[in-house]
């Protein structure tokens, strides 16, 4: 789960599960067990184990649903779903492609938990988790069609812009997670931001038949491309420097 900057230690998930038995707490340890045992062998007793993590997986994330409890950890837990199990089917399970369909539910109850626990740009702790929503939810706004925006991502890249400094300088084994979630938010909000001239460009030629749609959107396609050039610049030092912690 080294990908994942706010999850814990199993170890610590597992105590916290023992101590408390939340549903939240619930979720999140066995929704991290799952995805980290699928580097297990598929044979006996790992496809077992697995077995029945999916197993208690489905009967937590329905109980969660249910009770809605707001917790840091139900927002995790969500979120991991949302970005490892989009269309609502775990990695490595079976399932009839007939009764596949896209989980927005995951990534949208994210969003209301964490409103609802106080997650935000202000947010002293928890951090990373907040960041992590806002670019699951900006991935999920792509894909529709009529695509009406996304703030948050642009408080995000705010944020993220601070912490890649601090992120940057550190000596901890979350670092690769962190710089490639400030990675992929910065490469979002250069995408939302051309979108958005587009759609502008497009509304000023509705109002306005003399005005030049054409050219402001090959301007602001142009400047994305300069955006996208000089993160992935920015961010390919970085990868470099975080092999030091990922041999």
């Amino acid at each position: 789960m080294s990908i994942v900057p706010y999850i814990i230690p199993l170890a610590t998930l597992h105590f916290r599960y023992a101590r408390e038995r939340s549903i939240p707490d619930s979720l999140l340890l066995y929704t991290t067990a799952y995805l980290s045992a699928l580097t297990l062998s598929p044979e006996e007793p790992h496809a077992r184990l697995r077995d029945e993590l999916a197993a208690g997986i489905d009967a937590y994330c329905g109980l969660l649903y249910l009770s809605q409890t707001p917790a840091v950890a139900a927002v995790q837990a969500l979120d991991l779903l949302a970005n490892f199990a989009p269309l609502g089917v775990l990695p490595s399970r079976s399932v009839s492609t007939q009764t596949i369909v896209v989980a927005r539910g995951h990534i949208a109850n994210a969003l209301s938990v964490s409103r609802s626990v106080g997650l935000d740009i202000n947010t002293r702790s928890d951090i990373w988790t907040w960041l992590s929503v806002c670019a699951t939810s900006a991935m999920y706004k792509l894909e529709d069609w009529a695509c009406c925006g996304c703030p948050e991502i642009f408080e995000a890249r705010t944020l993220s812009d601070v912490l890649i400094g601090m992120v940057f300088s550190s000596d901890q084994p979350e670092y690769l997670a962190q710089t490639t979630l400030c990675d992929r938010i910065a490469r979002l909000s250069i995408v939302f931001e051309a979108l958005a001239s587009f759609k502008d460009a497009l509304q000023s030629s509705i109002e306005n038949i003399f005005y030049d749609a054409q050219s402001m959107i090959t301007k602001s396609l142009c400047s994305a491309k300069i955006s996208f050039a000089a993160t992935q610049e920015r961010f390919k030092h970085m990868y470099g420097e975080s092999q030091l912690f990922a041999v």
